[in-house]
């Protein structure tokens, strides 16, 4: 048994997602795009948040999970983001996690989930990951699950109103040719 779990959010998890934000606000600043401005953590606009990601769910747009260890806390988010249905069958992933419980291995267990989500559930092909150049921990965590090293691209991202550069990560899904039809 994992000691991890992810589920898809839902309209329930409002206040658990509230508090996670607001409790790991400066630390999530520092990686996660679009938390510079204050207006983000005002409870109407969390709720919506959670709303939009819970209605993105069924149009499969987007899909995002919550993890909880197993005493049931909750200690990050993960994503799939950015899917591309059609030729591309590709989505992009995301991970952010409670700051007392980064860097104790939850990601990379988080992610490996997600990737199971993503190639068995929703029949992805591709997935990708972006991270900050100076975000190594994320980089190791993305490598060591199997994913390649695709390329560099400058200021790809605004993040605290400075455009910053990343790095891109990729990884086939080993068995799409048995799950074509």
């Amino acid at each position: 048994m994992s000691d991890i779990e992810i589920r898809l959010i839902t309209e329930a998890d409002y206040e658990e997602v509230i508090d996670f934000e607001i409790s790991n606000r400066e630390f999530l600043r520092k990686t996660v795009p679009g938390r510079d401005d204050d207006r983000f953590y005002h409870p109407k606009r969390l709720r919506e948040l959670v709303e939009q990601q819970v209605a993105a769910h069924r149009t499969g747009e987007r899909f995002s999970y919550l993890i909880h260890n197993r005493k049931g806390d909750l200690v990050g988010r993960c994503h799939l983001y950015d899917i591309m249905r059609g030729p591309r069958q590709k989505a992009e992933i995301g991970c952010h996690l409670d700051r007392l419980h980064a860097g104790h291995g939850i990601a990379s267990k988080a992610l490996r989930l997600l990737m199971r989500e993503a190639f068995e559930t929703h029949r992805l092909h591709r997935l990708e990951a972006s991270t900050l150049t100076t975000n190594v921990p994320a980089q190791m965590a993305v490598l060591r699950l199997g994913f390649q090293y695709v390329g560099r691209s400058e200021k790809y991202i605004l993040l605290n109103q400075e455009w910053r550069d990343c790095v891109h990560f990729a990884i086939v899904n080993p068995n799409w040719e048995g799950l074509k039809r």
